[in-house]
């Protein structure tokens, strides 16, 4: 459906149904009302479409309108729909995917994007550098982790359930840290363009100080939409990384070969493993996907076993799911020495009990193995900035808290069913957040732990 098709179908929804309406319709097709971003009528109902599209079932709302307001020449919004030409290519090749177009069953979003990089000043401050096709700004701000809100916010995402009045608040301060002034009129001129020609807007972060590498953007808030910007359909959220040196040009892959290691030694406690196994599997069998994916399985490796796998099969896409480490401070783990900042996935010794591997250690591994394009660690182990420093990688997905054993298995179900669909990586991204937000609560951490960190190129 191109976007006059759309307005045409919002217009109608405005101008013929009541709020009441509005929410029956909503309920009637299985969507939550409240839950859809926007402020009014026209802005819920512009979302409603535009969630039904991507789940392939516009049909129902027309047919929903034949049944509760049949003076609605339904007939002429279906012939306009179909007769509608296939939406405009991604500005990001979908990862992965074959080189041939493919028919996505979601709607395949054109991004707009809003770079930031947020880097130290001498005065003891923040230089924001802010960039959209609107224009580019820079501004100095402030900001004290001390402070009693972050302070807050950050201390209770130290538990697994969430006050959300306070990471509203939380969210909210680091939004006004990096959209004040300038770069909040920036922000809003890129908003009103996406708005306009119904776009997501890409927003790509580069946090250079250490400090503040560490804070949650993924709950950034704008009070004024109301609305975390994680979880909104037609946003996405990356970090980027400054690479030394440039991606090779991707060839053309007939099939997707993913290494899943699944680790849970004897001395840590155990995981249900098999359960993601299956569901990934299962994505990635699915319908429109047969063929085009073939999956090994390494349960309990060790590092040289994963080395090995890795020197005799060009893999593209490696995911862990295990236990991860990853402290604020030098302590110990395991009986192991752990280092501040560094983040430890945990697999198994050559009897079966853990050991911790690091970041370092396996950006060396990958370093050795150019075909794989992208990392999923389903663990802790904050944003993966090393990893793409080594190789090849064009992204990598982690984790910034422990999650769940059911969070960790909805996020990788949604976000490999994205994979199979060919959907560009960003938009595979947000929609797996959005169902840990919406199958686990908005109370839940889990939701904001997903980091997806891309090359900044």
């Amino acid at each position: 459906m191109q976007f006059k098709e759309k307005a045409a179908l919002r217009d109608t929804l405005v101008t013929s149904l009541n709020s009441e309406e509005l929410r029956d319709l909503s309920f009637d097709v299985g969507v939550d009302y409240d839950a859809l971003p926007g402020d009014t009528e026209e802005g819920k109902a512009r979302e409603l479409i535009l969630y039904m599209e991507r789940s392939g079932r516009v049909d129902q709302i027309l047919s929903w309108l034949n049944k509760n307001h049949p003076e609605i020449d339904t007939d002429a919004l279906a012939q306009e729909t179909a007769s509608a030409a296939s939406p405009p290519a991604p500005d990001l090749p979908p990862l992965p995917g074959k080189a041939e177009p493919q028919l996505p069953t979601r709607r395949v979003w054109k991004y707009v994007d809003l770079a930031i990089r947020v880097e130290a000043s001498p005065d003891g401050g923040y230089t924001i550098s802010t960039r959209s096709p609107q224009g580019e700004v820079a501004t100095q701000a402030q900001l004290d982790i001390a402070e009693p809100v972050l302070a807050k916010g950050l201390s209770g995402l130290r538990a697994p359930t969430l006050a959300p009045a306070s990471l509203q608040s939380l969210g909210a301060r680091l939004f006004d840290f990096l959209f004040a002034d300038e770069a909040g009129d920036l922000y809003q001129k890129t908003l009103r363009r996406a708005d306009r020609n119904l776009d997501a807007v890409r927003l790509r972060l580069s946090i250079g100080p250490v400090e503040l590498s560490r804070l949650p953007w993924e709950c950034l808030y704008d009070p004024r939409l109301a609305s975390f910007l994680a979880v909104r359909g037609r946003f996405a959220l990356t970090h980027t990384v400054d690479v030394s040196h440039p991606a090779a040009t991707p060839a053309a892959i007939d099939t997707w070969r993913v290494l899943l290691l699944l680790s849970s030694p004897e001395n840590v406690p155990p995981l249900n493993l098999e359960r993601e196994q299956a569901l990934i599997e299962r994505a990635l069998s699915a319908p429109g996907a047969e063929g085009r994916f073939k999956v090994d399985v390494l349960t309990n490796p060790t590092l040289p076993m994963v080395r090995e796998a890795l020197r005799q099969q060009a893999y593209h896409i490696v995911h862990y799911t295990g236990h991860g480490v990853l402290s604020e401070k030098d302590t110990t783990v395991l009986g192991m020495p752990v280092r501040a900042d560094r983040p430890y996935l945990v697999l198994s010794d050559a009897v079966g009990q853990a050991a911790l591997v690091d970041d370092t250690s396996l950006a060396q591994l990958l370093a050795s193995a150019p075909s794989v394009r992208l990392v999923f660690l389903n663990t802790q182990a904050g944003p993966g900035e090393a990893l793409l420093r080594a190789g090849e990688l064009e992204a990598a997905v982690s984790m910034r808290y422990p999650i769940t054993d059911r969070a960790a298995s909805v996020f990788a179900r949604e976000f490999y069913q994205g994979i199979a669909d060919q959907l560009p990586m960003e938009m595979v991204f947000t929609q797996a957040r959005i169902a840990l937000y919406q199958e686990l609560g908005a109370a839940s951490r889990d939701w904001v732990s997903p980091v997806l960190t891309t090359r900044d190129e």
